[in-house]
């Protein structure tokens, strides 16, 4: 895939956001509104959070859509209503960060009682509204703020663009992540949430796709799940699979059609730059590793690459910029020792940069290829703490090679910072 983004560069804040501002614009037919509001939640009344309350409206329904939902086995409620929703038609979402709605006494209830508040002041059949929630698993929908907050959030649809709306779903978010590619007379248009429990299958975080070209039902959910496969279900921060991951695709359908494989390649490269961005943006993240891995089948090869990619030696070994790997090997080793998968060392070669560091059952390190190894981590890395953008796109390489199969996978990972901890330590506290 064409990461056409490998070489941006930014030097502050301000120039990312400029950047971001360039895909502000949301695909014709798509209008939204957030709105931001105080609460104090039911299980810690003696604290005061904020949340953020979305509505993304479409001009008319449209059963030209198309999901990927977490595949966790205790999933929060706005997942199993999306789900319940597949194959009828829609005609927005409502969004809310700072609580999931997983796992509560009222989560259903109160999940139907705002989007209910909201169809009727935005004149929408409730029905064709889909819920989606992100944030702290276990606690209660603030149900009466979130409906107090409803006709300000009616009155400003059509306010918020895209900048502001993917501001609106983060939560332990730095920066804000949405982009948009040109195709034939419109527009694939994406944003995502997600700093911390990535580790998809299906999906991943929040992720909301929008474009105005006209692409059938069946086409997008095909085109969905492939490029899903190949993006967002390649990429791990943490290891931890969310209860509330969820990928949507709407056609507005107000321009003309494109063939399938053009709208493929745009959507990949909405969805490629996405996925790496939540893995740059994750929660203590000071380097994005990108693990190559050829042989086997596609599967195992998948398998080896998050093998090493979830690997909390490996992990912390690039966190302190030690170029050790051996943890790469050790990875890989143990995964497919445990799925009895046939591994002979000596047709295994794996390079860390250009630098090819294991060949013909042996290391091949020396002091100045680690000295140089360990300033090519150095180069690679952000500072974890208070970042607010993304300084640089740059990727610590690692590729592996077997000379049996000619399965392939690329997967993209983070490192295990102390900052990771301080963040999922004091989440709640």
């Amino acid at each position: 895939m064409d990461r056409w983004w490998r070489d941006l560069v930014f030097s502050s804040k301000e120039e990312y956001e400029g950047f971001c501002r360039r895909y502000a614009q949301l695909p014709e037919g798509v209008r939204a509104s957030t709105v931001r509001f105080g609460f104090a939640p039911v299980e810690r009344p003696d604290r005061q959070l904020l949340m953020d309350l979305s509505l993304v409206v479409l001009d008319e329904p449209t059963v030209r859509w198309a999901a990927r939902f977490t595949s966790s086995a205790f999933p929060g409620v706005p997942v199993r209503i999306g789900r319940a929703m597949q194959g009828r038609p829609i005609q927005g979402f409502v969004i809310n960060n700072r609580i999931a709605n997983v796992g509560t006494a009222h989560g259903e209830e109160y999940a139907l009682r705002v989007r209910e508040r909201v169809g009727e002041a935005v004149g929408i059949d409730p029905g064709l509204l889909v819920p989606s929630s992100t944030g702290i698993i276990g606690w209660e929908l603030p149900v009466e703020r979130m409906c107090e907050e409803v006709e300000g959030l009616v009155r400003g649809v059509g306010s918020a663009d895209g900048l502001a709306l993917a501001r609106a779903i983060m939560t332990t978010d730095a920066y804000p992540k949405l982009c948009g590619v040109q195709v034939g007379e419109g527009m694939v248009w994406g944003m995502a949430k997600g700093a911390g429990m990535i580790e998809p299958h299906l999906a991943t975080m929040l992720v909301f796709l929008f474009t105005d070209v006209e692409v059938d039902q069946d086409v997008l959910d095909g085109v969905l799940g492939e490029v899903v496969d190949r993006t967002f279900n390649c990429i791990s921060v943490d290891g931890d699979q969310s209860t509330s991951d969820s990928v949507f695709l709407v056609s507005t359908a107000r321009k003309g059609r494109v063939e399938e494989g053009v709208f493929r390649e745009a959507l990949e490269r909405v969805c490629g730059f996405l996925a790496e961005q939540v893995v740059r943006n994750g929660e203590g993240t000071g380097h994005v590793v990108r693990v190559e891995v050829r042989g086997w089948d596609d599967e195992t090869a998948r398998g080896v690459g998050k093998a090493v990619v979830n690997s909390p030696l490996f992990k912390t070994a690039i966190a302190g910029c030690d170029p050790n790997v051996g943890r790469v090997l050790a990875a890989a080793g143990a995964w497919l020792g445990r799925r009895g998968v046939r591994l002979q060392p000596e047709g295994l070669r794996v390079w860390m940069a250009d630098h090819l560091v294991f060949e013909k059952g042996r290391f091949l390190l020396d002091r100045e290829k680690e000295v140089l190894l360990s300033s090519y981590l150095r180069a690679t890395a952000v500072e974890p703490s208070g970042k607010v953008f993304p300084p640089h796109q740059r990727l610590v390489d690692v590729r592996l090679e077997y000379d049996e199969g000619d399965g392939r996978a690329v997967v993209l990972g983070s490192d295990l910072t102390v900052e990771y901890v301080h963040i999922n330590a004091d989440y709640r506290s």
